[in-house]
């Protein structure tokens, strides 16, 4: 509420109107998404309408976490949308829920401008370790 912190549950109509106040205050707006189902490779659609409407409000970064997996990347008009970005400090054992992905997300005044994937495996009681780097360009539409 106005008065009180808690938790924004999952109304786009609430979220959209969040994001173009912020839009108006600020030079970038990343919407964190705590939402699909445990285990899956693929977002479902409740995530995919919520992220997308979040990018069409102007956020510009979705961030999805819960699945305790990594699920896919969208590039979607332009913004890029994280599904899910798996584990990262967690006690969980089975070989998908050791996994996860740090974004290192370069911002200029236009926008995102790069992205560093950097996938980690957590080991010895949830310890992560980075494995692997890849690079994305953003430039020309990549």
């Amino acid at each position: 509420t106005a008065d009180r912190p808690g938790t924004a549950f999952m109304r786009i109509d609430k979220m959209t109107a969040a994001v173009k106040q912020a839009k108006a205050e600020a030079d970038f707006v990343i919407v964190s998404m705590h939402a699909g189902d445990e285990y899956k490779v693929l977002p479902n659609q409740a995530q995919i309408d919520f992220a997308r409407a979040a990018v069409d409000a102007g956020a510009e970064l979705v961030i999805g976490h819960h699945p305790h997996v990594v699920q896919t990347v969208e590039r979607y008009r332009g913004k890029n949308i994280f599904y899910s970005l798996g584990n990262f400090v967690f006690d969980q054992t089975a070989p998908a829920t050791k996994e996860g992905l740090v974004a290192k997300i370069i911002f200029t005044k236009a926008g995102v401008s790069g992205l560093s994937f950097h996938p980690v495996l957590i080991e010895n009681l949830s310890q992560p370790r980075f494995i692997e780097t890849v690079e994305v360009s953003q430039r020309d539409g990549q």
